[in-house]
């Protein structure tokens, strides 16, 4: 009896020796996921995520340069006038491609004002 005894012992600290770590790290597994889930976390880092693609975007706006769609007739003209050759079309045909480039443009909505994203409270942003 005392030598069955002395091997459920030894399987029980073997058994610990291995399980206690799994134990260890799927309580701290467990318990990272909870955290995250929780409301305010979860609030706090779609804020960041809102914030830094509004950043993001408007640094992309203002790397690309684009003219305001008021100002882009007089912006492809100067190009055209440093371009000019005697392959370019002519008045009628150019002006006509502007009008419907300038309308295209338009439509894109490349210069669109980026909103800032607005701070609400929790029980706002969850409608």
């Amino acid at each position: 009896m005392a030598a069955f005894m002395a091997a459920v012992a030894v399987l029980l600290a073997y058994a610990m020796v291995i399980a206690l770590p799994f134990a260890a790290v799927g309580a701290g597994w467990m318990g990272y996921k909870w955290y995250t889930n929780q409301p305010h976390v979860r609030l706090r880092k779609g804020r960041e995520r809102a914030h830094e693609l509004y950043a993001a975007l408007k640094r992309a706006q203002e790397a690309a340069k684009l003219p305001a769609p008021g100002d882009f007739g007089g912006t492809v003209w100067d190009e055209v006038a440093k371009r000019r050759s005697p392959d370019l079309p002519s008045f009628d045909l150019a002006s006509k491609i502007m009008s419907m480039g300038r309308a295209l443009y338009a439509y894109e909505g490349l210069m669109v004002d980026v909103v800032e994203p607005p701070q609400l409270s929790e029980i706002e942003e969850a409608k």
